[in-house]
């Protein structure tokens, strides 16, 4: 065997002792700060930092469970508005349909006036020419009776 102690670069320390917590997290649910102090003194951490780190911690967590909370309402007032915004979106869209297709028959019933009006022009003119043509023949007769007379 090696007698030689394996030398470790400080650098690697963090991770090094991160990765053994987490190992040692899965077997153990939680620590007392006992325990903690205990290892840190090992580590050659002062034990007074002990009781900073836990309350950092704890407030790192509370917040994570406030932006959760604040998500999950967020979520649920998204999941309440949702339909109704949509319910109100299709009201809308029936309501511009309505009345576009409105606009539409009433554009189509005043072309029906104007075609109207239109037909009973033309049909007027050949009455006109009737008319014109009888008050003419009556004209003539009257003029060629008072010519004889």
């Amino acid at each position: 065997m090696n007698s030689k102690k394996r030398s470790i670069p400080a650098s690697d320390t963090p991770a090094i002792f991160e990765l053994a917590s987490q190992y040692a997290f899965a077997d153990l649910d939680h620590y007392s700060q006992a325990e903690l102090e205990m290892a840190a003194a090992e580590a050659g951490i002062p034990a007074e930092y002990i009781p900073q780190a836990i309350a950092e911690i704890q407030a790192q967590n509370a917040e994570k469970l406030t932006k959760r909370h604040n998500i999950g309402r967020w979520v649920r007032k998204w999941l309440l508005i949702s339909p109704i915004a949509i319910i109100e979106d299709m009201g809308w869209s029936i309501a511009i349909y309505n009345a576009i297709t409105k606009h539409q028959i009433q554009v189509e019933a005043a072309w029906a006036q104007i075609e109207n009006q239109r037909q009973r022009r033309a049909n007027l003119i050949p009455q006109l020419v009737k008319v014109t043509q009888t008050y003419t023949t009556h004209e003539s007769t009257l003029v060629t009776t008072l010519t004889e007379a």
